[in-house]
Formats: C-alpha cells, structure tokens, sequence
C-alpha cells in the first residue's frame, strides 16, 4: 500500500510565550477598537464571549444568556454560534436544537463543519447522527485544510476549526484515496499547528485581524 503522512515537523512552530503575548495584545487591540459586549445582541459579541472563555477569563456573562436565550437564529452558522458561546457560560440548550444543528445535510462548507463539530463538543453534547459519527465530521473538515494551513482561507474559520480540532488532540485518521493501494493519514496535531501557524502570520504589528470578529 501506498501511505501518505502528514508530518509536522515540516512546519515550523510559535512558542507558547510567543502564542500568549499575541493573545494579550489582541484583547488589548480590542478593548482599545471598540466595546466588543455592547448590548450582548451582536455577532462580535458572541465571538468575543467565546474567546474570553478560552482564555480562562472572568466576567458576569448573565446578561448576555439572558439576551441570547431569546434569539432565533437565523442561518447555521448563527446556531452554532449561539450553542457554542452559551457553552461558554456554562449554559446548554435543548439536544434535540443541537442535533438538528449538527447532523443533517446542509453543513455545505468549512465553516459549517466546524461549527457543528465544535457545538458538539463545546458543551459535551452526546447526540448522535443517524448515519454520520462526529469522526466523520473531523475527517471531513482534515480534508479541507488549504495549503496555506487555513480552513476556507478565512481567520474565523480557521479560528474555530482549531478550537474544534483541540478536542481530538492526538488523533490520526485513515482516509483511502480513489484507489485501493492508497491510503492517507491525517494528523490532528499537524493541522492544528499549521493552522496556528496562518494565524500567527496573518496578524498586523498590533496583533489585530482588520475587524473585531476576525480578532
């Protein structure tokens, strides 16, 4: 058989310290560019609530579940969005939402897949899909992983496709090619360090990304 692997040691990799600093001087981008909680009812209000929870940062998230619980989501995306930054605040919404949300056929892109994957897992959600395993969906977004190291060439996307990849630390995944000799190896780590990687070298000198939601 033919096998195709994915070494890491072919990208070079950030330091944790070099990873914090960027972090801290992107919040302090942020807290200086704008009031990224305004009235809790935004986008870049959901975005932010999720990046202060993964970095172990206090703050009275109360008024913004309130305010969200009363939201409809419009798109995939929105939902997603909405689970994962409730999650956030500890707080969950009903597993039948979550399923529909994650397992059906309308995941049509990168940002879908990651989104689903990490709504899953951002509040340990166990619903299941009838034909499809939450592996598949991890395989599936492997699969679009751009050259460049970004997912959809885009910093959001690629944002949470390595918060969604960080749960499945470790993992490698089998995937044959066309042909019944080829099979290829998908590493986790590898892909999270290359998309960590895009990111570190997309940031201006002020360590933002042009825009509150991308930063």
């Amino acid at each position: 058989a033919m096998f195709l692997f994915m070494s890491a040691t072919v990208y070079g990799a950030h330091t944790g310290h070099e990873i914090y600093n960027s972090m801290e001087k992107t919040f302090l981008w942020i807290n200086e560019n704008t009031s990224p909680l305004g009235d809790g009812d935004s986008v870049e209000s959901d975005y932010y609530v999720i990046a202060m929870s993964r970095a172990n940062r206090t703050f009275d998230y109360s008024k913004y579940k309130k305010i969200t619980r009363s939201k409809t989501p419009q798109t995939m995306g929105d939902a997603h969005r909405i689970i994962i930054s409730n999650a956030a605040c500890d707080g969950r919404f009903n597993e039948t939402f979550v399923a529909d949300c994650t397992y059906n056929n309308n995941l049509a892109d990168v940002s879908d897949l990651s989104g689903a994957i990490l709504a899953l897992c951002s509040g340990e959600y166990e619903v299941k899909g009838k034909n499809t395993t939450i592996d598949d969906l991890v395989v599936r977004l492997l699969l679009n992983q751009s050259s460049n190291g970004s997912f959809g060439n885009d910093i959001i996307t690629t944002s949470e496709s390595i918060i969604a990849l960080s749960f499945f630390e470790g993992n490698i995944y089998e995937v044959k090619g066309d042909y019944k000799t080829e099979v290829y190896y998908y590493d986790v780590n590898n892909a999270i360090l290359r998309g960590v990687n895009y990111l570190q070298g997309a940031k201006d000198q002020e360590c933002g990304y042009g825009n509150i939601k991308s930063t």
